[in-house]
């Protein structure tokens, strides 16, 4: 059986597919939570608003994965 080295470079050296949609999701999920956070802080809740931000983060930041990645 061959060893195949799995690189996360393309041969053209660009990032790879998969790390574009890593980064998408980290980034929607650290903006949209630090928002919600900035939000409750300043109003005095607790942690509504960084829910609501984690998860309007996942979901926009799948959205726009989507329409990247997904659509043809």
């Amino acid at each position: 059986m061959e060893d195949r080295k799995v690189d996360i470079l393309n041969k053209d050296g660009k990032i790879t597919t998969l790390f574009y949609m890593l980064g998408f999701l980290l980034a929607g999920v650290l903006i949209w939570g630090a928002i919600g956070w900035g939000i409750d802080n300043w109003l005095g809740h607790n942690n509504y608003f960084l829910i609501g931000g984690v998860v309007l983060g996942i979901g926009s930041s799948l959205y726009l994965a989507w329409l990247r990645f997904g659509r043809k």
